[in-house]
């Protein structure tokens, strides 16, 4: 499904249910962006999820938003052009802040006024320093393929809090340098993602890096004590995989202790050795 402005396409990338075309559709045959006074900009806040709102007047700043917004599927973009509204939320003029419900609730934009720094910080701040991951969070991993390192944990048991604050801390400690993502392994989507990656209830918990390349993803197991880690061993993890000093992950049998015969045996290990 594409939709075409000017005879010029733009894929259709969202799900697959009525609403969720339907608001494909309202989006983009109507304005970008909504105007809005004090009560309704309040009301957006408080509603959504992430929503991003300009600050300033109808110029080029303004102009280089709509751009941004336009490009924008998924979340809710408004703006005011009433000085006073600013002022009372705390704005400069011009300014585009992103509100969200979780980390820090409020993120500034500080780029250059350009419509791609606008979406690639919006982009940036719209995900949690670390996901929980689920549905809405498959377009910035998967469709986006970034990097990505999953603690894959029974949420249930009682370690998984340690864990989930540790894996934090490492998080807070590596922004920027990976997407950080906990999971579990039998429900819904999160048991899809450790179906896809080779996770199971007996290997738990794991940390697993996973990259993507042009025959399918990489990944990189943490060869550390998964149930009492630090966030000073995933940081070394997270360098040494930068540093590409980790030896990826294969669905493999150990080599074979001897090797000698006139037929030999390959295993997942040893293939592009041998063969």
């Amino acid at each position: 499904m594409k939709w075409f402005v000017n005879g010029e396409p733009s894929d259709f990338n969202g799900g697959r249910t009525k609403d969720e075309i339907v608001n494909w559709i309202n989006k983009r045959s109507g304005p970008p962006s909504k105007e809005v006074d004090a009560a309704a900009l309040a009301k957006a806040i408080e509603d959504n999820k992430v929503v991003v709102v300009y600050y300033g007047a109808n110029d080029d700043h303004f102009k280089s938003f709509e751009t941004a917004a336009s490009a924008d599927d998924k979340r809710t973009y408004i703006h005011t052009f009433n000085a006073d509204v600013a002022k009372a939320n705390g704005a400069a003029s011009p300014a585009v802040i992103l509100y969200r419900k979780f980390d820090e609730p409020k993120v500034v934009f500080s780029g250059a006024w350009e419509s791609k720094a606008i979406i690639a910080f919006i982009e940036e701040s719209s995900v949690p320093t670390v996901i929980e991951f689920a549905d809405e969070y498959i377009e910035p991993i998967f469709q986006k393929q970034k990097p990505t390192i999953f603690l894959f944990r029974d949420e249930e048991s009682a370690d998984s809090k340690k864990l989930d604050e540790t894996f934090a801390k490492a998080a807070a400690g590596n922004k920027g340098k990976i997407l950080f993502s906990t999971s579990g392994v039998t429900k819904g989507i999160q048991q899809r993602l450790a179906e896809f990656v080779g996770v199971t209830e007996k290997d738990l918990p794991r940390i697993v890096i996973i990259e993507f390349a042009a025959q399918g993803i990489d990944k990189y197991v943490f060869k550390g004590d998964a149930k009492a880690f630090n966030d000073g061993e995933v940081t070394t993890f997270i360098n040494d995989w930068k540093e590409k000093k980790l030896e990826k992950f294969l669905k493999s049998e150990e080599r074979p202790a001897t090797n000698d015969a006139p037929v030999k045996v390959i295993v997942g290990k040893t293939f592009n050795e041998i063969v």
